[in-house]
């Protein structure tokens, strides 16, 4: 059985083809599909083909006063030139309280 990486590995940038890995998705940030929208929120699924649109309103005031702090926490942690997972992850849910952040000690530049 030829193993799919050494087989990615040995194509040169004018080949026809194009290397597929398939493998257990055990790191972090691998799901089998993406939500981002709120429980309230309204989505048509009807639009097109596997992708949800979001329909409605703008967010309300202090939604977006979350939104802003939560950029402007990230682009202080950008300027700080130093910062964690866990820092860009408490920034984000400032904006996004309910998003699950699951962290399997494994990311992808590993598994690869």
């Amino acid at each position: 059985m030829v193993n799919n990486k050494e087989a990615a590995a040995s194509l040169n940038g004018s080949s026809a083809e194009w290397p597929c890995h398939f493998s257990e998705a055990d790191t972090t940030g691998e799901k089998l599909y993406e939500e981002f929208y709120r429980e309230n929120d309204t989505v048509a699924f009807d639009a097109y083909n596997n992708i949800g649109v979001m329909r409605g309103d703008n967010p309300d005031n202090n939604s977006s006063a979350q939104i802003r702090k939560s950029v402007e926490t990230l682009q202080e942690l950008r300027n700080s030139l130093s910062w964690s997972k866990k820092d860009i992850v408490d920034a984000v849910r400032l904006s996004i309280p309910e998003i699950r952040h699951e962290d399997k000690g494994k990311d992808l530049d590993q598994k690869m």
